[in-house]
């Protein structure tokens, strides 16, 4: 048995444990305070509606060739509300709300289990030796709260030398309406507004939005030689139209401090990456991000984008979620 099987072994005894039977789990895993306290209103009988997770990714990077030795951490935190609806597969499975994990939900595989699912990050996306490996292991502790526990590997070549990140994934969720349309609902207020140069765009009806926090730091021997701190806004309909736009401030020491302006909004590309010096190349694109609300009564945030050939983007979104009256004792 090698060292990452072992690992999976030690997570799922972890989570088995802390998730074993549900008059135990909710004593046993404390809820951050990021999420709302359980609403005893909303339907005990299915999991399906809308529900606000706090997610934390802790990523170790290392090299595994190569003279030099290369050390690295990432920690990524997001704070989301997402739809959860019932699968042709009979899963009912959250959403993540960030690039790289809403599209890989589409091309990975579930598989069930006895009061939840797993979510499997099956690798081989370009041969034998590449594209992520592990598992995401999700209990319901009820209709109305879950737990999710796993582990990512990605192997891959960086300037002719092997690299393996080694990721632990952990995330809380509650659930906060039975709606399956954030307009529909009568448990939070939803709005939205987007403007261009062209007028009013359609309003958004996502199955997603979130909040997203990264922070990475590299070492190469024993000496810091790359940090970058991103933040993203994003919200996702069940088309994946919608927008993730993300600022980022970092670069390599003694050779660069950069700037970046990037993302997508319904399905077009907007990437500038420039020196922090260069104003010709910084007036190209002119984000402004701004967390409103971002706490357990809700999420509410604004964008605005300018280019320098006149185009724009002003966006205005916010799901609150209404006052209620919760269980007594019901997160303890």
């Amino acid at each position: 048995m090698d060292i990452i099987k072992i690992f999976f072994v030690i997570l799922t005894t972890l989570l088995l444990i802390a998730c074993g039977d549900e008059n135990s789990d909710s004593a046993e895993i404390i809820f951050p305070e990021h999420l709302p306290k359980v609403n005893s209103n909303l339907n005990q009988e299915s999991p399906a509606g809308i529900w606000m997770s706090y997610r934390i990714h802790t990523t170790k990077i290392k090299n595994i060739s190569g003279e030099q030795s290369i050390q690295g951490e990432v920690t990524e935190v997001a704070h989301e509300m997402a739809i959860i609806d019932h699968s042709e597969h009979d899963i009912y499975t959250l959403q993540f709300c960030t690039t790289p994990e809403f599209h890989e939900q589409y091309s990975q595989g579930y598989e069930t289990l006895k009061n939840g699912y797993s979510f499997i990050y099956s690798g081989y996306e370009n041969g034998p030796d590449t594209g992520s490996t592990g598992r995401i292991n999700v209990t319901y502790l009820s209709n109305l709260k879950m737990y999710g526990l796993g582990y990512k590997r990605t192997p891959y070549v960086y300037e002719g030398q092997e690299i393996v990140e080694e990721e632990t994934i952990e995330f809380f969720a509650i659930k906060i309406s039975d709606e399956i349309n954030f307009n529909d609902s009568d448990d939070l207020t939803y709005t939205s507004e987007v403007k261009s140069q062209i007028g009013k765009e359609p309003d958004l009806n996502p199955i997603c939005l979130g909040t997203y926090d990264r922070k990475i730091k590299i070492h190469t021997d024993n000496l810091v030689t790359y940090e970058n701190h991103d933040k993203h806004l994003m919200l996702a309909d069940h088309n994946a139209r919608g927008f993730d736009l993300y600022t980022a401030e970092g670069g390599e020491f003694g050779i660069t401090d950069q700037i970046l302006v990037g993302g997508w909004y319904d399905r077009q590309s907007i990437e500038s990456q420039c020196d922090i010096s260069d104003e010709e190349c910084l007036n190209q694109y002119k984000l402004e991000l701004n967390i409103l609300q971002n706490d357990s009564s809700g999420i509410s945030l604004s964008a605005r984008l300018d280019s320098d050939d006149g185009d724009f983007l002003d966006i205005k979104v916010s799901a609150i979620i209404h006052p209620f009256e919760p269980i007594q004792d019901s997160q303890e």
